[in-house]
């Protein structure tokens, strides 16, 4: 009776967790929108208003579409920490489709410190009348990095593409009324005109994760900005809080934010079309 009781209660332990997996798993699939016509690829997001899906906690918004020939990403954040993680530390979109190879596409790419009077607290950039300053900084960032990696699992680069190709990988990055916009065009399999292509097609699944590099300790302890001043507060002209942030812009948190790279991951389904 006792071996009976032990086995029925082992049998709905189980059975509870075994759902809670499941229900942990399922939040993270997303099905991503169908368009018929193609993404303009040019830093702007007009094309995706109602498709983009805010993450508290990277402060961003990610959005996902496709058709029958590409797969379209975009993400969107106001946040300066972030846009800061992205020009310097380069972003990566790594994607695995459910029959095919894993690849990582690296756009844009690291910059090296030196370069970004932007994370300089001597630039004078944290004050609302400097602005002008660091629109124009992160402009000529933009407008100089134009490249795009095609990588395998270990990261090992196969391919290097202009940004701007319109038939295969592209992107674009832009900054439009203090938000920031990147945005990746990848060709899916049935696409004919690409030389590479992701192996999947409408109807099936990608895991996919994007993910910034991370500061060296070197670069940590080099930098004013990413120690935070004197005052206790992140340097590096963050000034206000960027979208999605909550409380007061204390000292700890805007360094910690600094140091913790962007990483979100999700279970991405290609759409067919209706």
């Amino acid at each position: 009776m006792r071996k009976k009781k032990y086995f029925s209660s082992w049998y709905l332990f189980a059975a509870v967790i075994t759902q809670i997996f499941i229900g942990c798993y399922s939040q993270n699939v997303i099905t991503s929108g169908y368009s018929s016509e193609d993404i303009t690829i040019d830093g702007q997001q007009m094309d995706w208003e109602n498709k983009l899906n805010f993450v508290e906690d990277n402060k961003m918004s990610v959005g996902f579409t496709n058709n029958d020939d590409y797969l379209f990403v975009a993400l969107i954040t106001s946040d300066r920490i972030n846009i800061n993680k992205i020009l310097t530390l380069g972003l990566t979109v790594w994607l695995e489709p459910e029959n095919g190879k894993k690849i990582g596409v690296r756009f844009p790419q690291k910059f090296e410190m030196k370069s970004l009077g932007m994370m300089r607290p001597e630039s004078g950039i944290d004050t609302d009348g400097n602005e002008r300053n660091l629109r124009e900084e992160i402009n000529e960032l933009i407008a100089s990095n134009k490249e795009i990696s095609i990588l395998n699992e270990d990261e090992y680069s196969l391919y290097l593409f202009d940004g701007t190709n319109k038939v295969g990988f592209s992107a674009e990055l832009g900054l439009v009324k203090g938000q920031f916009v990147y945005e990746l065009q990848i060709p899916l399999e049935g696409n004919s005109l690409s030389p590479i292509t992701l192996n999947a097609n409408p109807g099936e699944k990608v895991e996919i994760e994007i993910v910034t590099g991370e500061f060296e300790k070197t670069e940590m302890a080099g930098n004013r900005s990413i120690r935070g001043s004197r005052d206790g507060s992140a340097a590096g002209g963050m000034g206000r809080q960027g979208a999605g942030s909550k409380g007061r812009s204390g000292g700890g948190n805007r360094i910690a934010d600094t140091n913790q790279k962007i990483d979100y991951s999700a279970t991405l389904l290609l759409s067919k079309p209706n």
